[in-house]
C-alpha cells in the first residue's frame, strides 16, 4: 500500500509541478491602416537583457510570443512595405498580454516609437492578479512576515485580514495563559 501511494505522489508530482506559472506571453493581431491582416509579419520581443524572441503571423495576423520571463520587454512588429512599429511592456509572473499593431505604408528604413512601458489591461481571461515587488515586500510592515498579509494590497482580492489579525494577538496572548494554564490544568479537582 505504501508503494502504491509513493508510486502516485512520484507520478503526480510533474503534473503538479507545471502547474506553477513562472512565465509570460504576449499575443496580438498585426494589421495595415484599412484594418486588413499582415500574414507573415515578424514580431520580435526583446528583453531589457537583450535576449530576443521572434515569430511571424500565422494567414489571420495573429502571433503569440509565449514563456517570455517578467521584465521590461521591446515589442516590435514589421512588414514589408510597411514602417516598423515598437511598443514598451512590462510583462509580470502569468500575464498573457494583448498587443495588436496597426502599421502604415513606409519605407524599410521609417520607425514609429512608443517609448513609455504600459500597464496592459488583461481582456484574456478573468483572472485577478498582481505583483508585489521585493521592494514593497521588504519595507511593508508585516505582522508575522506571513505572505498572506500581501493579499490586502492586491485590488479585488477578498482575504482573512481579520482572522489573520485575531490568531497575531492570540499568538501574543499565549506565552502569557500559559502559566496559568499549567497551573489550573494540574490542580486537583476540590
Amino acid at each position: 500500500m505504501k508503494r502504491m501511494l509513493l508510486l502516485a505522489v512520484l507520478v503526480l508530482s510533474p503534473a503538479l509541478a507545471r502547474a506553477q506559472v513562472d512565465r509570460a506571453a504576449v499575443v496580438g493581431t498585426v494589421r495595415d491602416t484599412s484594418g486588413a491582416v499582415l500574414a507573415d509579419a515578424t514580431v520580435v520581443a526583446t528583453s531589457a537583457d537583450g535576449v530576443a524572441t521572434q515569430v511571424r503571423t500565422t494567414g489571420d495576423g495573429t502571433y503569440l510570443l509565449p514563456n517570455l520571463l517578467p521584465g521590461t520587454y521591446t515589442i516590435q512588429s514589421e512588414a514589408s512595405g510597411f514602417a516598423a512599429q515598437y511598443r514598451a511592456v512590462v510583462l509580470s509572473v502569468a500575464q498573457r498580454a494583448r498587443i495588436d499593431f496597426t502599421l502604415g505604408v513606409g519605407a524599410v528604413a521609417e520607425e514609429v516609437t512608443v517609448e513609455q512601458a504600459t500597464t496592459l489591461l488583461n481582456n484574456e481571461t478573468a483572472a485577478v492578479g498582481a505583483v508585489i515587488d521585493q521592494g514593497a515586500v521588504a519595507n511593508l510592515p508585516l505582522a508575522i512576515r506571513n505572505w498572506d498579509d500581501l493579499l490586502a494590497l492586491v485590488a479585488g482580492v477578498q482575504g482573512t485580514v481579520v482572522v489573520d489579525l485575531d490568531r497575531l494577538r492570540l499568538q501574543r496572548l499565549q506565552p502569557l495563559a500559559q502559566p496559568f494554564d499549567r497551573a489550573f490544568r494540574h490542580r486537583a479537582p476540590p
